[in-house]
């Protein structure tokens, strides 16, 4: 367990492959509590073993409160995704979809996902959204997402992307590594579900860094 949400309600990362692997990969299914369409890929990924000389981490949600209430935001009414320390804003205010909180790291959800991600220093991070039908990168290296896009037959777009988005502060703080947002326009197929499960498991398999252009 990683820690617990503003109810205390756990947040819980699965962590299949070798401990020790020089390459990971972060999935997390939910950060809006009312687009769920991304639990349908890990709890497939899960139930899967990583490639050898990889390491694959999973969260089902960062956002339980806001998927017990089906709320974008979550139980403070924050609207996660604008929480990150990278560029943060005060937007919006308490009682919209997209208040960005009282301060940058207010929520212990978006504290769990700063620590985490410090810690692990993931090469590849895969956030799932709705309702768009697309992928995007907002600052990152457009290299494995437009792959992952092309994999999953999804509109690939680069983004600036919004200030407080997680994605933004981890393509900032770690240049090295990429941070990606898949969008659903619909819950996915099972065909679809499948596609996304193989193309995270692409991802798994470390791109050949020299032949990237920034």
């Amino acid at each position: 367990m990683l820690g617990r949400s503003v109810q205390g309600r756990p947040i819980v990362a699965t962590a299949l492959g070798t401990p020790t692997a020089p390459h990971r990969v972060l999935v997390i299914g939910v950060v809006h509590g009312d687009e769920t369409a991304g639990r349908l890929i890990t709890k497939r990924l899960i139930a899967l073993r990583p490639p050898a000389g990889s390491q694959l981490w999973v969260i089902d949600s960062i956002n339980p409160d806001g998927e017990a209430a089906g709320t974008r935001t979550n139980a403070h009414g924050v609207d996660l995704n604008r929480n990150s320390g990278y560029r943060w804003e005060s937007r919006y205010e308490k009682g919209s979809r997209y208040w960005s909180g009282p301060r940058a790291w207010s929520e212990p959800e978006s504290q769990i996902v700063e620590r985490l991600v410090n810690r692990l220093r993931p090469d590849v991070t895969i956030w799932y959204h709705q309702p768009y039908g697309l992928v995007e990168t907002p600052l990152g290296n457009p290299r494995v997402s437009s792959i992952y896009a092309k994999r999953v037959g999804m509109k690939f777009v680069d983004l600036e992307g919004f200030p407080g988005e997680y994605t933004n502060w981890q393509n900032s703080a770690f240049p090295k590594a990429t941070a990606f947002i898949a969008e659903f326009s619909t819950k996915p197929t099972t065909a679809a579900a499948a596609l996304h499960v193989a193309a995270v498991r692409g991802a798994l398999t470390p791109i050949d860094r020299t032949r990237i252009t920034p």
